[in-house]
């Protein structure tokens, strides 16, 4: 819905709000953070192989979406923006996949990563698939 922009203000505000936090939730949980972790579905050695280059993206996160700060911006730059939200469902895209490889035998076949054709519908025309690895981004 984002990609096609028939939309008011409001529910473009919620549906970037709905994809930022979750998105969080999951940078969270594959970086073993707090809540349920992404290692206690592995071996216990699991660790984040894509997420360290996201660093800027998860203080806008976390400065602009559910957390009350005197940091929340009011200038459209500094906001999250497309681009901003295809490049962190790239790299939770290619998370995924990493964690999938990593589940413990107990938890294999129950978690299946994401669609390519689902990825490409969520960021729209500012994706791209990587030959190599098949997974969508900017």
């Amino acid at each position: 819905m984002l990609a096609n922009r028939e939309h008011d203000t409001i529910i473009a505000n919620a549906l970037i709000e709905s994809f930022c936090i979750h998105a969080r939730l999951l940078i969270e949980f594959f970086e073993n953070k707090q809540g349920c972790k992404a290692k206690d579905f592995t071996d216990g050695t699991y660790a984040a192989a894509h997420l360290e280059l996201l660093g800027h993206l998860k203080t806008k996160l976390n400065t602009q979406i559910a957390h009350l700060t005197d940091k929340r911006t009011t200038d459209p730059n500094d906001k999250i923006t497309l681009d901003d939200r295809s490049k962190l469902l790239a790299a939770l895209a290619k998370e995924a996949n990493n964690f999938a490889t990593c589940l413990a035998p107990a938890f294999q076949g129950m978690f299946r990563p994401p669609a390519l054709k689902t990825l490409v519908i969520a960021c729209g025309s500012a994706c791209k698939k990587d030959p190599v690895s098949g997974v969508i981004g900017v």
